[in-house]
């Protein structure tokens, strides 16, 4: 399901990340329920999917718009 995941360190608290998902997505629909454990902080801390931004397969482009879902049919990235 998952081809590539990425994670990007803004400052000690604040990150990105980015999924690509080798699905269409309408088989990952409903299961995206992702979260960064990270052991120094606590959980209700984790890094989790919020405001995800859905782009075409290489980032180049958003293919929705915020809070709206892609076509079932469409491999995505999903950024948050």
């Amino acid at each position: 399901m998952i081809k590539e995941i990425n994670f990007y360190q803004y400052k000690k608290d604040v990150g990105a990340a980015d999924i690509l998902f080798n699905n269409p997505f309408s088989e990952i629909k409903g299961k995206l329920d992702f979260v960064i454990e990270d052991e120094t902080a606590e959980k209700d801390d984790w890094q989790t999917m919020y405001m995800e931004q859905y782009l075409n397969a290489d980032a180049t482009e958003k293919i929705c718009k915020t809070y709206d879902e892609p076509a079932d049919d469409v491999i995505t990235r999903n950024a948050f």
